[in-house]
């Protein structure tokens, strides 16, 4: 698959482009086409990740390919598709516990309240805190419901782990 000129992993679906494509508009909120230190920033910081300046120009350096100080789209869909192609190792049984540990951490973005699970208003205060203003808490309800598999209305981390390795129970 081609998205501009960076060959992408075959794991990435057109579907799935186009849902990296609608994050990455989010995340580039001044729509200059990248995403800057300062957006990286204001997005870590409303998810509670406080980072310093020099933390957050290494996290862009670490995926800048081109070097112009910000992560455009397709910088952006790689490093996902070099993600789906690590959760892939993670089924497969032979990655590592960093990959474990960054499922974690995700998840932990989300279960606000450090229960275990993600509820329907644990997710909807986290799009919403990403600038989703059009996200309802049904639409939340419906999410959730796509990804529990034992129908407890609540995410627990063995279904989170699932949904970021491609599965989804409807």
């Amino acid at each position: 698959m081609e998205v501009g000129n960076t060959k992408m992993s075959q794991d990435l679906t057109a579907s799935a482009v186009k849902d990296l494509e609608d994050v990455f508009k989010m995340l580039d909120r001044n729509g200059d086409g990248k995403i800057s230190k300062t957006e990286l920033g204001a997005v870590l910081g409303s998810l509670g990740e406080i980072l310093t300046d020099p933390e957050l120009e290494q996290m862009i350096r670490e995926v800048d390919v081109d070097g112009d100080g910000g992560i455009d789209l397709q910088e952006f869909i790689k490093l996902n598709a070099e993600c789906v192609d690590a959760k892939r190792l993670t089924a497969e049984g032979e990655a590592d516990s960093h990959i474990e540990e960054a499922l974690q951490s995700a998840f932990n973005v989300f279960d606000s309240d450090n229960d275990g699970f993600i509820s329907a208003g644990e997710l909807h205060r986290v799009l919403s805190s990403l600038g989703d203003d059009n996200i309802s808490l049904d639409d939340c309800r419906y999410m959730i419901s796509c990804v529990d598999a034992d129908g407890d209305q609540l995410v627990d981390f063995k279904e989170f782990r699932k949904l970021m390795n491609g599965h989804v129970t409807q």
